[in-house]
C-alpha cells in the first residue's frame, strides 16, 4: 500500500513508493531522459492535475518545465533522493532493447493491427524517438526506433500482421490501400497522453514487401527558449542581440537531423511576434506556432520555395522563415529581402559555416548582396550525451593528441561509457549541440568582395576570432558531457 504522510517541517508531503504500482500511461507523460535529469516521476493524473514525486519539489523552474512538457498542472510531492533512481527504473523499465517484451501482454484492448500500431507509436513517443521504422526483410519483420540519433532495434510483431499494419497506416494517412507498386507519402496526427503528435509517413515498395517509415514531430522538441538549445552563454548573448536587428539574414546549416529546424522554431518563438508580422515557407510545416503564418510548399501545383517567397514579400512581413535555400533563384530573393528591411532566417545543407558562404558565392550571387545581407552562419550537429552514471575518465596518449590537434581538438582527457540500467545499456542519455558560428564581419566581407576561395575565407575568419567546431568541442569533451568518438565522427563528416 502506498502511504502519503505529512511532515510538519516540510512544505510538501513525503510519499513512500516501495509497493507502488506505476501506471505506464502516466509515467510516460514525462520522457525518461527528463525523469532522470529532473529526479522526478509522475504518479497520478486526476482531472488534468499531475502528481509528481520529486527530490526538489520547491524548484519553481523545474515545476514549470515539467508542466510545459506534460501539459498538466503539477502537484509535487517529496521523495527521498536515495530512492528516486530505483523508482524511475521500475516505472520506465531498464533496457531500451526491451521497449516491448510481449505485444499481447502490453495491449489491453483487442489485439489487432490497430492496437499494435498504437502501441508502437506510444512507445516511440514515450522514448522521444524521432522516427519509427517498420521493415520487411525476407520472411522477417524488423522494427526499429531512432532514439538520440541512433537506431534501436526492438522486438518485432508477428510477420502475419505486417500487411495489416501497413494497410492501417495507409488508412490513417488517406493513402491508396491497393497501391503496392509505387512509393506513397502521407501525414496524420496521433493523440495520446494528452498530446497530439504530427506524423509524416512514407511507404516504400521494397522487393521483400512494403516498408513504412514514420517521422514523429513531437512538440517537446521545440525548446522553451534559446538557453535550452545547448549553446554557450557567450554565444547565446550575442545571438540574442543579433536577432533583434530589423533586417539581415541568419543561416543555420548542417546535415539532415542536426537540429536546424529546432533552432529555427526556438529562435522564432523568442521574437516579438505580437508586434511583428512573421511568415514562413516550409516543406513541410513540421510544427505549428500560433502567431506565425505558415505556408507549405506544394510542387505539384507549382508552389515551390521561390514562388512562396515572392508571395510572402507582398504580404508586408517583418520576419521571414524559409525552410531551406536550394537554388539560386530562392537565394537571390531571400538575400534581396534581407537587404530591404526584412529579418530572414533560413537553412543550407552544408558541412561548415565557411562552406555555406562559399556555396552562396558558387551560386553566382552578387558579392554586394551577400556582404550587405548576411549576418551570421551557424553550423551545428546533434551529438549524444554521455550517461553520467557509467562514464569513466581516460587519459589521451601523446600520439592521439597529435592526431586530434590536426583536427582542431585539444584535450588531455576524455570519457568513455560502458552502458548501465539508467541509460538502457547504450552509454548515452539525450543529446546536445556541437556548433560553430561565423559572424560576417569586415574581414570576411572583404574576402567575399575580393572573390577569394573557401580556404582563404576560413584563414581570415580564424584571424578575426572564428572558433571552428573542433575547438568548440573541447570543454564538452573534458567535462565528460560528450565522448571523443562522437565528436570525431562529426568532424570527419565536415
Amino acid at each position: 500500500m502506498t502511504v502519503i504522510k505529512s511532515v510538519p517541517d516540510k512544505k510538501h508531503p513525503v510519499i513512500g513508493l516501495k509497493n507502488f504500482v506505476f501506471d505506464p500511461s502516466v509515467s510516460r507523460l514525462l520522457p525518461l531522459p527528463q525523469a532522470h535529469r529532473f529526479k522526478a516521476l509522475p504518479l497520478f493524473l486526476i482531472e488534468g492535475r499531475l502528481s509528481v514525486a520529486m527530490t526538489d519539489p520547491d524548484n519553481i523552474e523545474l515545476l514549470d518545465e515539467i508542466a510545459r512538457i506534460t501539459g498538466c498542472e503539477i502537484a509535487p510531492v517529496s521523495v527521498d533522493a536515495g530512492d528516486i533512481n530505483s523508482f524511475i527504473a521500475r516505472a520506465y523499465g531498464c533496457n531500451k532493447g526491451d521497449i516491448i517484451t510481449d505485444y499481447r501482454n502490453e495491449i489491453r484492448d483487442e489485439f489487432n493491427s490497430i492496437s499494435v500500431l498504437n502501441l508502437l507509436l506510444e512507445k516511440a513517443v514515450f522514448h522521444l524517438a524521432s522516427d519509427l521504422h517498420l521493415e520487411k526483410s525476407g520472411k522477417e519483420v524488423r522494427i526499429r526506433m531512432r532514439i538520440d540519433g541512433a537506431l534501436i532495434e526492438i522486438k518485432p510483431y508477428d510477420t502475419a500482421l505486417h500487411e495489416e499494419v501497413i494497410s492501417r497506416i495507409k488508412v490513417i494517412c488517406g493513402m491508396d490501400i491497393a497501391e503496392q507498386r509505387l512509393p506513397q507519402e502521407g501525414k496524420s496526427i496521433w493523440s495520446g497522453g494528452g498530446k497530439e503528435i504530427d506524423l509524416r509517413i512514407v511507404i516504400l515498395p521494397s522487393v521483400a514487401g512494403e516498408t513504412a517509415v514514420i517521422r514523429l514531430l513531437n512538440p517537446v522538441n521545440i525548446r522553451k527558449n534559446i538557453e535550452h538549445l545547448g549553446f554557450s552563454d557567450s554565444f547565446t548573448a550575442g545571438y540574442r542581440k543579433l536577432i533583434e536587428k530589423r533586417q539581415g539574414m541568419i543561416l543555420i546549416c548542417g546535415p539532415t537531423g542536426s537540429g536546424k529546424t529546432t533552432t529555427l522554431y526556438t529562435t522564432i518563438q523568442e521574437l516579438d511576434l505580437s508586434a511583428n508580422k512573421a511568415i514562413s515557407v516550409e516543406d513541410p510545416c513540421e510544427y505549428r506556432l500560433q502567431e506565425l503564418t505558415q505556408l507549405e510548399v506544394n510542387r505539384d501545383i507549382g508552389f515551390d520555395y521561390a514562388a512562396g517567397l515572392k508571395a510572402v514579400l507582398r504580404a508586408d512581413p517583418d520576419i521571414i522563415m524559409l525552410g531551406e535555400i536550394r537554388d539560386r533563384e530562392t537565394a537571390h530573393i531571400a538575400l534581396e529581402a534581407a537587404m530591404t528591411g526584412h529579418l530572414v532566417f533560413s537553412t543550407l545543407h552544408t558541412t561548415s559555416s565557411v562552406s555555406a558562404v562559399y556555396r552562396l558565392i558558387e551560386m553566382n550571387l552578387p558579392a554586394f548582396m551577400i556582404v550587405d545581407s548576411l549576418l551570421l552562419v551557424l553550423t551545428q550537429r546533434l551529438v549524444r550525451k554521455n550517461c553520467e552514471y557509467c562514464r569513466t575518465e581516460r587519459e589521451i596518449g601523446d600520439q592521439e593528441k597529435i592526431t586530434l590537434r590536426n583536427m582542431g581538438v585539444t584535450v588531455s582527457v576524455h570519457y568513455e561509457t560502458r552502458g548501465c540500467s539508467r541509460c538502457g545499456g547504450t552509454g548515452f542519455n539525450g543529446r546536445t549541440v556541437l556548433y560553430e558560428a561565423l559572424n560576417i564581419n569586415d574581414a570576411v566581407r572583404k574576402m567575399i568582395v575580393l572573390g577569394k576561395g573557401e580556404d582563404e575565407i576560413r584563414t581570415e575568419a580564424l584571424k578575426s576570432g572564428f572558433i571552428p567546431m573542433g575547438a568548440n568541442s573541447t570543454a564538452l569533451i573534458e567535462s565528460g558531457t560528450i565522448s571523443l568518438a562522437e565528436v570525431l565522427q562529426h568532424l570527419r563528416e565536415s
